[in-house]
């Protein structure tokens, strides 16, 4: 069987730090929907190249010892309207292209300790920005935080996952970058249960020209035929030094 790479050793330390602060959050309930052929099928398939840059490539390879400053803003019909920091402190770098980290994920009420990574592959913001997004879809949903990251490793093991080539603008340069978009629950057969969160969007804009290896992360909702999909939550860079 294929390690898929969102349940490697890193991530798990990942989501269990979250868990410290969040039990009742992340534990499993009996309403998640049981597993299928199709959903089993993936975790013997090539890993992806949406895997594989999201969640194998090392990130920090070619960022300084550096603070590295992202933007968070979450507005939409079913929450409270929220600007943030997340700050990602790059302590030192190792010769193999990993990074020992400290995370300082948004603050005050919204504060999410995440315990500090020796020799980080990717970018723990990345995984702290989609377990609240988890933890969120169950507020919203009543659903399990089990399911809803299962659906979200599913959508990137799928091999019809396209890596897009994009430009992006960083301190006043244009950055080459790929972008990954996914729809974890549009084709689930239970997203009948998760309503007008059917089509929510992921999207992940990500180059190793920048800090940290993550440019932005994003979700977008259209919960209505008739009006334009719309970003309720994103983290976006502010601040880094570009990798020399």
């Amino acid at each position: 069987m294929i390690d898929r790479p969102i349940f490697r050793s890193g991530a798990i330390a990942l989501l269990l730090a979250l868990s410290c602060q969040a039990t009742p959050v992340l534990a499993a309930n009996t309403d998640q929907p049981a597993a299928t052929a199709a959903e089993s099928r993936p975790e013997t398939d090539p890993i992806t190249e949406a895997e594989r840059k999201l969640f194998l490539d090392k990130h920090f390879a070619n960022t300084t010892r550096q603070s590295i400053d992202y933007t968070y803003r979450q507005a939409g019909p079913s929450m409270v309207t929220l600007n943030d920091k997340v700050k990602v402190d790059v302590r030192q770098r190792h010769k193999d292209g990993t990074a020992s980290v400290d995370v300082y994920f948004l603050s005050g009420p919204n504060h999410t300790p995440i315990a500090p990574v020796e020799h980080a592959e990717g970018n723990p913001a990345l995984l702290g920005f989609l377990e609240r997004d988890i933890a969120e879809m169950k507020r919203f949903t009543g659903g399990s935080t089990v399911y809803f990251r299962k659906r979200i490793r599913l959508a990137l093991a799928d091999s019809n996952v396209k890596v897009d080539k994009v430009n992006v603008k960083f301190e006043n340069k244009q950055v080459a970058a790929d972008r990954i978009v996914i729809q974890p629950y549009i084709n689930d057969p239970m997203k009948e249960k998760i309503g007008k969160y059917a089509a929510k969007r992921y999207i992940f804009v990500i180059s190793p020209n920048i800090p940290g290896g993550l440019y932005q992360v994003y979700t977008s909702e259209k919960f209505a035929e008739n009006q334009p999909a719309q970003v309720d939550t994103s983290m976006t860079i502010s601040g880094g030094e570009i990798p020399g």
